[in-house]
């Protein structure tokens, strides 16, 4: 523990201290955290969930979007404290993600793929589903038809 006579001092070494802490912990590369053995994160619902490895306490990480691996047009998706983010709605397509310790360097990209039920699939099981209710509902009209008569 350092002691000192002068508040002033002290206040002085703690703040030199926090923005040094602030400044390595910049410095450092952020990576995402993937499952082992997968390159890719997939989803078949536009929802994605993605987390990095923290840089440190009272770090700020910029979380960048974008449809090409080289970010040429990125959307930022995330600014603030927490090693994770949650993204919803995304359209069926691919996408590309990058992280970084606010002032510090870029992580390398993380492929996302969003896809979707294939719409002959969908189709096939809503006239499925469809089929199966008149079924339903033809043989419990044709029972109350007997029982009334």
């Amino acid at each position: 523990m350092i002691r000192t006579k002068s508040p002033f001092l002290f206040s002085l070494f703690w703040i030199a201290a926090c923005i040094g802490s602030f400044l390595n912990a910049a410095e450092e590369s952020v990576t995402f955290t993937v499952p082992p053995g997968e390159e890719m994160l997939t989803s078949a619902d536009g929802v994605l969930s993605l987390s990095w490895e923290s840089a440190g306490d009272g770090v700020i990480y910029e979380l960048e979007q974008s449809v090409d691996d080289s970010f040429t047009n990125p959307t930022m998706r995330y600014s603030g404290p927490d090693v994770g983010s949650y993204l919803t709605g995304l359209a069926e397509g691919d996408y590309f993600f990058r992280v970084r310790a606010k002032g510090g360097e870029w992580s390398e990209p993380l492929r996302a793929k969003v896809t979707f039920i294939d719409r002959r699939v969908l189709w096939i099981l809503l006239v499925s589903g469809f089929v199966v209710v008149a079924a339903t509902v033809g043989t419990i009209l044709t029972g109350w038809r007997k029982t009334e008569s």
